[in-house]
């Protein structure tokens, strides 16, 4: 059975497809905005009634430069339902992630909230991932 630690492997290897996305295995002290990187303890379901198996919800971050309105404008694309730059284009084009017993899907987006916001000095949206294991 595929394991969480290689779900995020396969989901930074997709991340890093995405057209203008800078993406890191954690949050750096500097980095190239925009960036994403998903948070390393996702929520599992280990007891999914309708499939048997298990179910992982990423939280992926994806930051621009906090300043002017302007700058939270650059995350926009990554949010769009298709293009070069659409997270939830690149995973509906590769719902298993390269893995055999995996199906993923985008289930939405928000803004981060102001103490995200300070936290990760930057501005961005937050995706939700839905990971099912068979």
């Amino acid at each position: 059975m595929t394991t969480i630690e290689q779900v995020g492997e396969a989901i930074d290897d997709l991340l890093k497809t995405i057209n203008g996305l800078h993406v890191t295995p954690f949050l750096p002290g500097q980095t190239h905005y925009p960036s994403a990187f998903w948070h390393p303890v996702p929520t599992t379901d280990y007891r999914d009634g309708a499939s048997g198996g298990q179910v992982h919800t990423f939280e992926i971050i994806v930051l621009v430069s906090a300043g002017l309105n302007e700058n939270m404008r650059t995350v926009l694309p990554f949010l769009e339902r298709s293009g070069p730059s659409s997270i939830f284009a690149a995973f509906e084009s590769n719902r298993s992630l390269g893995l055999e017993d995996v199906d993923a899907h985008v289930r939405e987006t928000r803004p981060l909230d102001l103490q995200e916001v300070a936290g990760y000095s930057g501005a961005g949206a937050a995706v939700t991932v839905v990971v099912f294991l068979d």
